[in-house]
């Protein structure tokens, strides 16, 4: 199993020292942006790339950069768009990031990924970190996984009872909904099936549940 992480950061050298980090490792490949021009173009090179990881530099804007916004602007209006996606910030100010009320777990200070591998605790405390990224990762897809799963699930059996209840009805919204806001690119239940309760809501929903379960084990 392979990792993609990208890592936005508005200074060439800085991309490189997180590409050196990851050489402790052999199942990360690293894609660097020095560069965005706008919100859905970054969302399409994550989805075209598959990239399952974002490490944001906090301080965008500095050096003259042509970024619009800081790092933590940036991961606010991902997570906004795709919910729980795998996200870091990195910064030699922790402290600083973490009054902007991002989650803590989410900033690394860049001394931990400045490791010389030939002094063994530098190394360890590196791999720790990599373990961690690894842990996020994983977690996130099967979250993408479970939710896919119940869905198809609820699905089948309202394509085979013909009924479901209020809150089986429900979690599928939920669910679809939660899917709808990531990238795993899956097609959705039709937005005119996110109503209110009721028979027609239920007897469209009954309808559409072979394409849509096909479609989901299509996306897996």
């Amino acid at each position: 199993m392979t990792y993609n992480l990208l890592v936005i950061d508005e200074q060439q050298s800085e991309i490189e020292q997180i590409e050196n980090f990851f050489e402790l490792a052999d199942d990360f490949e690293i894609f660097g942006l020095i560069e965005v021009q706008n919100l859905d173009g970054l969302y399409d090179y994550i989805f075209e790339k598959k990239i399952d990881v974002v490490v944001f530099d906090y301080k965008l804007m500095e050096h003259n950069s042509n970024f619009q916004m800081n790092g933590d602007k940036y991961l606010k209006n991902l997570l906004e768009k795709y919910q729980n996606f795998p996200t870091i910030i990195l910064t030699n100010k922790a402290a600083d990031a973490k009054l902007h009320h991002i989650d803590p777990f989410k900033v690394i200070d860049k001394e931990l990924v400045n490791v010389n591998p030939e002094i063994e605790e530098e190394k360890k405390s590196g791999l720790e970190l990599i373990k961690n990224i690894r842990i996020l990762i994983d977690n996130y897809r099967k979250e993408i996984a479970d939710a896919k799963n119940e869905l198809e699930t609820l699905l089948e059996k309202a394509d085979s009872s013909k009924t479901i209840t209020a809150l089986e009805e429900e979690r599928i919204i939920e669910l679809d909904s939660f899917l709808e806001k990531s990238f795993s690119k899956t097609n959705r239940i039709p937005n005119s099936l996110k109503t209110t309760h009721s028979l027609d809501v239920l007897s469209k929903l009954i309808e559409d549940t072979d394409e849509l379960i096909r479609n989901l084990k299509e996306n897996e």
